[in-house]
């Protein structure tokens, strides 16, 4: 890489020490076979599981102590 001004020697930028963290956590040590945006769509997929029982009543059920 060339210096835009003679006499001073520019290097190339360093990743910062926080992107380096962030990677090393998604990482997990062993390297995944899917990419990050691919493991990231599955993120809304969750909240829908989550929401699953929204309609459930109390039909049939019994107080505390009675028999069925």
């Amino acid at each position: 890489m060339k210096s835009p001004t003679p006499g001073r020697q520019y290097a190339i930028p360093q990743v910062p020490k926080s992107v380096q963290r962030r990677e090393q956590n998604f990482s997990g040590g062993k390297p995944s076979k899917h990419d990050k945006a691919k493991l990231m769509r599955s993120e809304g997929i969750i909240p829908i599981q989550a929401g699953s029982n929204k309609y459930a009543s109390q039909r049939g059920m019994t107080g505390f102590g009675r028999p069925r």
